[in-house]
């Protein structure tokens, strides 16, 4: 049995100062190396994580402890018919345990000391991030992890 990723970018209104959900072309593979990389799971590879799993942030809508009521539907994500809400029937299932978040900057900053064997192999991921931060400013990542 493996172990899969669930997550969603967000990016932060300035003027709100909400986090609304953004569209992303991460696919959310199974990469093991990554899962290390973002929070240390899977971690046959004895990375240090850009940081242990911290939970779900506090602003995070989360109902029925693992489901986050979508505000747009997303492409490569689990939706799952769970809980009510102002959600338009969207629904992602955010995973079973491990959850954490990480902001674009601190991903970014990884990605720049990474050692180049390391690089290769996550450098979808963080393209993506890249491009979402020249995109939308702050962002951040919000996932968790089932098996």
């Amino acid at each position: 049995m493996g172990t899969d990723i669930n997550g969603v970018f967000q990016r932060l209104d300035n003027a709100t100062n909400i986090w609304h959900d953004v569209e992303s072309d991460y696919e959310q593979e199974r990469n093991y190396l990554l899962f290390a990389v973002l929070a240390g799971v899977r971690n046959s590879y004895g990375l240090a994580p850009i940081s242990c799993p911290r939970g779900f942030p506090a602003d995070f809508a989360v109902i029925d402890s693992d489901c986050h009521p979508l505000t747009i539907p997303l492409k490569h994500v689990t939706f799952l018919p769970c809980g009510q809400g102002e959600s338009n029937g969207f629904y992602m299932y955010m995973g079973d345990f491990s959850y954490s978040w990480l902001t674009g900057s601190e991903m970014l900053e990884w990605y720049k000391i990474a050692p180049q064997e390391v690089k290769g192999n996550v450098a979808v991921f963080f393209e993506e991030v890249e491009r979402l931060v020249l995109m939308h400013g702050k962002i951040r990542f919000v996932f968790g992890f089932d098996s």
